[in-house]
């Protein structure tokens, strides 16, 4: 009756009668083991697993440190490789004026030439102008 009465008074919470009838001591939800010898054989397992974890975390911590390593290792050749295409390319470029020089009878060749002395020229005019400031 009174369940009744509090659920028509609160009528906008969610209440069921039937749920409220149904409630159980809180011991009945909780399972306690029947002997100390249980409680300590899940004691075990737990730290068993713990102690597991605990190994697997070392040995992850130890393979990213060197992955770490090699990360690094790998970028400082990235970056002389770098370097090298860059070196490579300025010979390459010298090497394509220097056979552009020596073919100037073509007059493929006159057109290009001039286009390279452009770029040679327009780069000298960039070093005055920061030589300048």
């Amino acid at each position: 009756m009174l369940n009744v009465f509090f659920a028509k008074l609160f009528n906008h919470l969610p209440v069921n009668i039937n749920e409220i009838n149904t409630f159980k001591p809180l011991n009945q939800h909780i399972e306690i083991p029947k002997k100390m010898s249980e409680l300590q054989l899940k004691t075990g397992n737990i730290e068993a697993k713990l102690k597991k974890l605990i190994t697997l975390h070392a040995a992850s911590k130890a393979k990213n440190v060197a992955l770490e390593a090699e990360k690094q290792e790998l970028t400082l050749k990235i970056r002389q490789h770098e370097e090298q295409i860059r070196q490579l390319d300025e010979v390459n470029s010298a090497l394509k004026l220097a056979k552009a020089l020596q073919n100037d009878s073509k007059d493929e060749n006159n057109a290009g030439l001039k286009i390279k002395m452009n770029e040679m020229i327009r780069d000298i005019d960039k070093c005055l102008a920061l030589l300048n400031k």
